[in-house]
């Protein structure tokens, strides 16, 4: 009886590819950012001489982006088609061996939320007055989501101020001054 052991060296194996984010069957909405990752591993090619494609069963080719040293992969995109997706990872090694993993996502509709009507107060003002920017009627999304909003401060049309930030202090205005603000709204996605 003869018995001839092989190195893995001798061998042809396939890649081994795990993708690791999103998770199997997650929803997103149109236009929200989805961070994707992979693992992949081959006993005779480095990681990062591994052929990777990203595959949207909608939107075609996504990512060829290399994996690094350690076999880690990822990209990210916040341009996928609406609708239910099976997103493929196919990993080809340099033997031309393959090996894919998969998940669905379902991405859904995504409206925009409507503008707030906003006003300054007091009217008129004095320098010895606070500027508030006081939402009048808030920003409405037709989804229902959370939302988030961002006060743009102008002084004599240049930008002053950008953020959350409601008020400007009396300290900031002087006489003849002319003050506006500008209140986006955001569902995290989009914008108002």
């Amino acid at each position: 009886i003869g018995y001839e052991v092989q190195s893995d060296a001798d061998s042809d194996n396939p890649p081994v590819v795990v993708i690791t984010n999103p998770s199997d069957e997650a929803s997103f909405k149109t236009g929200e950012t989805i961070d994707f990752t992979g693992i992949v591993s081959d006993v005779e090619d480095a990681e990062e001489t591994l052929d990777i494609v990203w595959v949207s069963s909608i939107d075609g080719v996504l990512s060829t982006d290399a994996a690094d040293s350690d076999g880690e992969l990822g990209f990210s995109t916040a341009d996928l088609s609406p609708g239910e997706q099976t997103i493929t990872l196919t990993v080809t090694d340099s033997d031309g061996n393959t090996a894919t993993d998969t998940v669905v996502l379902v991405i859904a509709d995504n409206a925009a939320p409507s503008p707030p009507d906003v006003e300054i107060v007091p009217d008129p003002a004095y320098t010895s007055d606070d500027l508030f920017a006081i939402l009048v009627s808030p920003a409405v999304d037709p989804d229902g989501d959370t939302l988030t909003y961002t006060y743009t401060w102008q002084l004599d049309g240049t930008v002053y101020t950008e953020g959350g930030g409601t008020a400007i202090p009396s300290e900031a205005t002087l006489k003849g001054q002319e003050w506006c603000v500008t209140v986006v709204a955001s569902d995290g996605a989009l914008t108002s």
